[in-house]
């Protein structure tokens, strides 16, 4: 297996992530695992679905998805 790298990953989601947010992870080494943190900021409640996409030198665009429900703040 082939490592990847100079992958970058960008997250998207309708009302989930404001503008482009774009993540440098470097090189992805196959069987490895990476977790990344992000502070999404929703701004409606309902079904949403969270899209990363991953590039990376040898492979174009990865893409995953995961569908989240947001629920709404409570009141102050």
């Amino acid at each position: 297996m082939v490592a990847l790298s100079s992958c970058t990953m960008v997250p998207e989601g309708s009302s989930l992530v404001s503008g482009q947010i774009t993540k440098d992870l470097g090189t992805l080494v196959a069987g490895h695992t990476l977790q990344i943190q992000l502070h999404l900021y929703p701004t409606k409640a309902g079904p949403r679905q969270l899209q990363v996409l991953i590039s990376s030198n040898e492979v174009k665009e990865i893409k995953g998805y995961k569908d989240i429900f947001v629920t709404a703040a409570g009141a102050p």
